[in-house]
């Protein structure tokens, strides 16, 4: 996709709730191509490359869930300003990612990031809200428990403390794997869930 087509779509996805969807469909779309890629990549590689384009996968997949995560944020928080979303100060200072700050005898606001499963879950909260969808993650799904180990595989292999921390282990793979394929099934069902909501929402 071009880049103006792509700057196109985000602008009207700024304007219109109908339009938001086609940028969060849009965006999940190149993200997920993206894993895709790296994943066949490691799964045809010699022994040598394997684990080199596993690990990429890894971190291609976690770029695809953050850059998702960020867009659902993004996309709340255009619905708030037209004023078709309520969120308290409260709910809103945690989607902005800030918080309150006394400066030179003014209260501001200033950044503060908040930890991954509080931007995953939040935005998987109002996200639906948006579009009248009764979307809710299902947390009792056993991929999510996988999911969840996958994010330590990520932080261990982008920050680690020993040499062990940087090998993706075997059944690390596999999770990588099942991981891919619960967020995706995740997302469609997202999308889907709001792309009904939104035929009652009009």
């Amino acid at each position: 996709m071009e880049d103006t087509a792509l700057e196109e779509i985000y602008g009207k996805a700024q304007k219109s709730v109908t339009h938001s969807l086609v940028y969060l469909e849009t965006i999940n779309r190149l993200f997920l191509q993206d894993v895709f890629t790296c994943f066949e990549y490691a799964n045809k590689s010699e022994n040598t490359d394997k684990y080199f384009w596993y690990r990429n996968t890894l971190r291609a997949f976690f770029s695809y869930v953050d850059g998702v995560v960020f867009t659902l944020k993004d996309i709340i928080l255009w619905a708030h300003a037209r004023s078709e979303i309520s969120l308290t100060a409260s709910e809103l200072l945690i989607l902005k990612e800030t918080r309150p700050a006394f400066q030179r005898g003014k209260v501001i606001e200033v950044s503060q990031n908040n930890p991954f499963n509080v931007n995953f879950e939040i935005s998987m909260i109002f996200f639906p809200k948006v579009f009248n969808s009764n979307f809710i993650l299902n947390k009792s799904d056993h991929r999510y428990g996988i999911f969840k180990q996958t994010l330590q595989y990520r932080n261990s292999v982008t920050h680690p403390k020993k040499i062990e921390d940087y090998l993706l282990p075997p059944e690390g793979v596999k999770d990588l794997s099942n991981s891919i394929i619960w967020f995706a099934e995740t997302m469609k069902k997202l999308m889907t869930s709001c792309g009904e909501g939104l035929k009652t929402r009009n």
